[in-house]
């Protein structure tokens, strides 16, 4: 499955770089970084279980959203990134 994981990371000054590394390590080693708080990822997990392996990496004050992507999207994206999403995607 494909999914959009975005996040809005509200403790100035915190380190996120294990909430990145997270994210990476649910993948299946298929994502990219389309925008700044967001990346797209191939997983074998659902939903829930990327989101609970990412949870005790934010403070109470962070927010996630985990979604599945289907076929039926459409961006606005450079063109590397996009060629890149149209191939996860197929």
């Amino acid at each position: 499955m494909t999914y959009l994981v975005s996040y809005d990371l509200n403790s100035p000054g915190k380190n996120y770089d294990d909430l990145y590394e997270a994210i990476k390590a649910t993948s299946t080693g298929v994502w990219c970084k389309p925008l700044r708080s967001v990346y797209i990822i191939k997983s074998n997990l659902r939903a829930e279980e990327i989101y609970n392996r990412l949870k005790s990496c934010l403070d109470d004050n962070d927010c996630i959203l985990v979604i599945e992507v289907t076929r039926e999207s459409h961006w606005y994206l450079n063109k590397e990134i996009s060629d890149y999403l149209y191939e996860m995607l197929q």
